[in-house]
């Protein structure tokens, strides 16, 4: 995974914090698809950058993430 896919997902999920800040802060129940889909993006985002930091330890022994 390039870097540079890793930090438009970041940067994707990153955008969506206003909206997920105003549904938290809300009383409105319409709001949990908002949080599902930030939180399926986040877990993606995890998830990727796991699968980096192992392929860069199995290859140089070391990761700078």
């Amino acid at each position: 995974m390039p870097l540079a896919f890793s930090e438009r997902a970041a940067q994707s999920r990153r955008s969506r914090h206003e909206r997920v800040s105003e549904v938290l802060h809300g009383s409105d129940w319409g709001g949990i698809a908002t949080l599902r889909d930030w939180e399926q993006d986040y877990l993606k985002e995890c998830f990727y950058r796991g699968i980096r930091i192992l392929l860069e330890l199995e290859r140089s022994g070391e990761s700078d993430l």
